[in-house]
């Protein structure tokens, strides 16, 4: 097998390139910039992916595309029906590399998110069949690229997988469970609030989301299709004695 992957360089791109090696699977990694943790695949390409990139180029010789690096993330804190030139580039973007991989006949998996369901909240159960009611331009861009993705697919024959995940932890997080974590690993006692919240929130580790990938790509145990992927639910006041313990903090 043969892979490109986008975002190689990122806080999950690193660990599914270091698993993908481990499983002995060719990778050509994308990144803007360089890190050393692109030492491991076998060809590094240094470019800020558009949609006049040469992606018959990029996908010479692979067979599965992963794509992390839409940058969507950026826009989390727009509205939902809010323009923005740059968002719409970078959507266009994502659509012309799984144009162009369903073209040549490769596989497409692509990291979405549960926003594309919901907001920060849900009051009821969210699955893979629940209606999408994205709250932020990051939620519509990532539903609207779903929807490409698995029509392209569809169309030339080819297998798309989207995964759609809650907030990801782990070594190197960054976002709202790093400055969580900042904030409870101080020496002061468990902030009131946090230690009286009893809403339930899911979360899923770097490396289960990276075993869901692998699950694909490796063992083909799912067909293409749409997968809400966690591991599992606690209570806000449960997380934050959870990070408190692991650094050695009182409750």
């Amino acid at each position: 097998m043969h892979v490109l992957l986008t975002g190689a360089a990122g806080f999950v791109g690193k660990q599914l390139l270091a698993s993908l090696k481990q499983q002995k699977i060719f990778v050509r990694a994308v990144c803007r910039s360089t890190d050393p943790s692109l030492a491991q695949a076998d060809d590094v390409v240094i470019e800020n992916l558009t949609k006049h990139s040469n992606f018959k180029a990029l996908l010479s010789g692979t067979d599965t595309v992963i794509h992390l690096a839409d940058g969507f993330n950026a826009y989390e804190h727009l509205p939902a029906l809010a323009t923005n030139k740059e968002a719409a580039r970078r959507l266009q973007t994502t659509i012309a590399l799984a144009s162009a991989a369903a073209e040549k006949g490769a596989d497409f998996i692509y990291l979405s998110t549960i926003k594309t369901i919901c907001g920060i909240h849900a009051d009821h159960v969210l699955t893979e069949t629940s209606p999408c009611r994205p709250q932020s331009l990051y939620g519509r861009l990532k539903r609207e690229s779903e929807q490409v993705i698995l029509a392209t697919a569809d169309r030339h024959g080819t297998q798309a997988a989207i995964l759609r995940f809650p907030v990801v932890f782990g070594t190197g997080a960054r976002g709202s469970m790093e400055l969580l974590r900042k904030l409870l690993v101080s020496p002061l006692p468990l902030p009131l609030p946090l230690a009286g919240l009893e809403e339930r929130r899911s979360l899923i580790s770097s490396q289960s989301l990276v075993d869901a990938v692998l699950a694909i790509i490796e063992k083909k145990q799912a067909p293409g299709g749409i997968y809400l992927v966690h591991d599992g639910a606690l209570a806000i006041s449960e997380i934050a004695k959870l990070i408190r313990k692991a650094s050695g903090r009182p409750e």
